[in-house]
């Protein structure tokens, strides 16, 4: 990997200054919180990353074929609102445990945003919880955690929930 210097091979200690920590406000994302905290305690800084995937892409790839026009604008703005309102809630409960937090919200498709976000933070690690999908539901929504995993530069640290909340959809 092109920004990974193994500490083994260099005799250098492992520092984690730059931690990217992905949320998407569910109670498993709130797994990989004191993981994260954890490794920022000697002096790192969190970055406390929200992925917004607008939904009118989506909505138009779903009714792509069928003409159907609709305007998402006002929903796509409030859901936005919505997101910066929980972030910023979530960086400050974060920022009371006394380590540095820096909240971002980027537009995008989750595990490439967080990917890209990590690569040009030249994050030292990615903190991420899993959903726990498996079945139908981990074929066609797949696992952002997984892709994040196999596509980071940096070293990855997935967190399994105890109790895992587990996506509800038809076939899982």
């Amino acid at each position: 990997m092109a920004n990974a210097k193994n500490p083994a091979e260099t005799g250098s200690s492992v520092k984690f200054s730059t931690i990217v920590l992905p949320t998407d406000f569910s109670a498993n994302s709130q797994a990989a919180v004191p993981y994260a905290v954890e490794l920022a305690k000697n002096g790192g800084e969190i970055f406390l990353l929200n992925v917004f995937e607008d939904i009118e892409s989506h909505a138009m790839l779903a009714t792509s074929g069928t003409g159907v026009a609709l305007d998402w604008t006002g929903f796509i703005e409030e859901m936005r609102q919505q997101h910066a309102k929980k972030l910023k809630a979530e960086a400050a409960a974060l920022g009371a445990s006394g380590v540095k937090v820096k909240s971002i919200m980027v537009d995008g498709y989750a595990a490439e945003a967080i990917v890209a976000f990590a690569r040009e933070k030249k994050a030292d690690c990615i903190v991420i919880a899993t959903h726990g999908r498996s079945g139908l539901s981990h074929l066609f929504y797949g696992s952002v955690a997984e892709r994040v995993v196999r596509f980071s530069e940096c070293p990855v640290l997935s967190v399994k929930p105890a109790k895992v909340e587990r996506a509800k959809s038809k076939g899982s």
